[in-house]
Parts: structure tokens; C-alpha cells; sequence
């Protein structure tokens, strides 16, 4: 039986060689040439002025928040309660949170915080690749950190993603659109704030003499690799291609189980990258048991963080458990043709007409 995969990463000969060229320049560990070409090739693409690779994105996140606290930032957050586990973890880590509910038709968060203003920092969830209404949540928080985890290449009001929050952060995760295995970036157009970033994700380092070992603040080790960079550099040539394929892949979804499944909206302004294919159903659990016997591989959609043990919090919170006991993602990924989302369809139709 055939087997199709939630997501894979499309990697080929290229990749393998530029991964190889960086072992063999022996320069393989943090801060090195193609670590800076890859930053400076990222925020070029995306139409940004300062990009800091790092780790994953999850450390993006917390590096990100560390930086805030270093600029006297009181560490308080907004939060969706849907969202990936990794935005929550983070700023319970870090600070003070308050979880708010999505919107029903777009998954992103609700707009209307009316009820939260005073907290300092928002963070907006991309979700799915699905750029937020940025201009919405201006006047809520002093700040937005956007976590972008999932919308590289993403497009809100004919720009990137990238540059409409104070600071946002993107993953590499071998799921994502393009991916250096584990990585991350974070993105931001204020050169004071990016200076605060690169010094705590490298140990609080300045630029001083290289040989000497003062920390002018409190820093960890962020960065990314040299392998990682050098990966990161081919996929970033492919990026346009992934996004346009994965836009037809998605509209052959939508073609085909058109009335028999509930899509995101997708709002005027929005252009996403497709990185996951949402839908709703009467019975996710169910769907996705019967279509891993066809040898199809799908998730459900994140337990909303209310409902997780590490952040458990109490609210009301309708949009986003509905969310959760309907929705689920479908196969969409780089390596996925347009005859295997056919192929995926007519099995999911058939299941729903059940």
C-alpha cells in the first residue's frame, strides 16, 4: 500500500553538496560566512533591513523575549489559546500571561482586546502560514512580537511577513516551507533592537576584540550552524517555487471537497504560504484513524494551550474548542504531487460522504 507522509522536506543533491562544502571548510559551528550570507539573502528576499538566524524556533521565541526584558520591557503577554504548544511554553517561561480566544473563521487571534489592554507585549500567531490583521492589533500593546513560525513567504497587504511587527520569528523545521533541519530566524527594522538580539543570542557578546571574553549582558547560545546555513541557502532559492506549488495543491483541495469540509478564510489582504492545509469536519479523531489505514498520514489541530497541562487556564474560550474537536491538517507538503492531493481528496470525500 501506498504511503503518504504529513510532510517531508525536499531535499536533493544540492542541499547534501552545500552541507558537504561546509564540513569540509571546517567552519562548521556558529557566526560563520554562511550563516551571515543566509541572513542577509533572507532579509533581502523578504524586503526586510535586519535578520539573525538561530537554532529553532522556539529559541527564537525565547531570545526574542530575553531581548525585550534587556530593553526594560515588562514581560507580560498576550497570547491565542490556539496556537502551536512552543508560543505558550515560552512566555509562561518568561512572564506573565493572559490567553485569549481566536477568531472562528480565520483561526487567528481574536482582534477585539478591548478586555487585555495593558499588557505590554501581544503575540500574534500566523497560523497555518495565514498572516494575522496587523494593523488591527495596533493600540492594544505597547509591542508585537509576532510568532511567524509558519508564514515565510507569506504575504500581508502585498508585503512579506517579516517587517509588520516589532520583532517576529520564523522556523526551519524540517516541516515548514523551507527548512535547514532545525533552525529559525528573527526578523525586526530597528537596528538597536537587533544589536540586543545578536549579543544575547551569542552569549551577550558586543563587538569588541575578538580575543576577549566580555559579556556586556546577560546572553546564551542561539546560533545556528554553518551546516545549517549552508542548507538554509539553497531552500531559500526554492521558496517561490514551494509557495506556488503548494498555492495549487491547496486550491485542488478545495476544489474537491468543496461542501463536504470547512477551509480557513483567507481575508482580502492575505496571501498565505499554504503551509498547513486546514480543515473542519463532524469527527477529526475519526477522519484521521480512517484515513492512516489507506496509508494516509494526517494530524488534528493543536490542544488549545488552556487545555495543556504546563498552561492550563481557565476562560471562555468557544471558537478555539471548536476549532479543536473539528479541525485537522491535510497533507501539503514539498515533496506531495498534485496526483496525490487528487488521490488524498477523492479518499476524504469518500470518507465524509459516510
Amino acid at each position: 500500500m501506498k504511503t503518504i507522509n504529513w510532510a517531508e522536506p525536499d531535499m536533493g543533491e544540492e542541499e547534501a553538496n552545500a552541507a558537504a562544502e561546509a564540513v569540509r571548510s571546517n567552519f562548521v559551528g556558529g557566526n560563520g560566512p554562511s550563516v551571515r550570507e543566509f541572513e542577509a539573502k533572507f532579509a533581502r528576499k523578504l524586503g526586510l533591513k535586519y535578520a539573525l538566524a538561530v537554532c529553532n524556533g522556539t529559541m527564537a521565541l525565547i531570545c526574542a523575549m530575553q531581548a525585550m526584558r534587556t530593553m526594560g520591557i515588562t514581560l507580560k503577554f498576550i497570547v491565542p489559546t490556539f496556537t502551536f504548544f512552543a508560543t505558550g511554553a515560552t512566555a509562561v517561561e518568561m512572564g506573565l500571561v493572559k490567553l485569549v480566544d481566536v477568531d472562528r473563521y480565520t483561526w487567528n487571534i481574536s482582534t477585539d482586546l478591548n478586555e487585555n489592554r495593558g499588557f505590554p507585549i501581544v503575540i500574534p500567531v500566523d497560523i497555518c502560514g495565514l498572516p494575522v490583521n496587523y494593523d488591527s492589533l495596533k493600540g492594544y500593546s505597547k509591542y508585537i512580537l509576532a510568532d511567524s513560525a509558519e508564514s515565510i513567504g507569506s504575504k500581508y497587504k502585498g508585503e512579506y511577513i517579516g517587517s509588520q511587527a516589532d520583532i517576529h520569528t520564523f522556523s526551519l523545521h524540517a516541516s515548514k516551507v523551507i527548512t535547514t533541519g532545525e533552525g529559525g530566524m528573527i526578523t525586526t527594522e530597528n537596528k538597536e533592537t537587533y544589536e540586543i538580539l545578536k549579543s544575547v543570542c551569542n552569549q551577550g557578546y558586543e563587538s569588541h576584540d575578538w580575543w576577549l571574553y566580555t559579556h556586556d549582558r546577560l546572553g546564551f547560545n542561539y546560533r545556528m550552524s554553518e551546516v545549517h546555513a549552508a542548507i538554509g541557502l539553497v531552500q531559500l532559492k526554492k521558496l517561490d517555487r514551494y509557495i506556488k506549488e503548494r498555492t495549487e495543491k491547496a486550491r485542488i483541495y478545495k476544489d474537491l471537497l468543496e461542501g463536504r469540509a470547512e477551509f480557513q478564510e483567507i481575508p482580502r489582504d492575505c496571501v498565505p504560504n499554504y503551509f498547513l492545509l486546514p480543515i473542519l469536519v463532524e469527527d477529526n479523531e475519526k477522519l484521521c484513524r480512517e484515513l492512516k489505514k489507506e496509508g494516509i498520514s494526517t494530524k488534528c489541530v493543536w490542544t488549545p494551550l488552556h487545555q495543556q497541562a504546563p498552561t492550563k487556564m481557565k476562560g471562555s474560550f468557544p471558537n478555539a474548542e471548536y476549532i479543536a474537536s473539528h479541525g485537522m491538517y491535510l497533507p501539503i507538503g514539498n515533496r506531495l504531487g498534485e496526483e496525490d492531493v487528487k488521490e488524498i481528496a477523492d479518499i476524504v470525500s469518500k470518507h465524509l460522504r459516510k
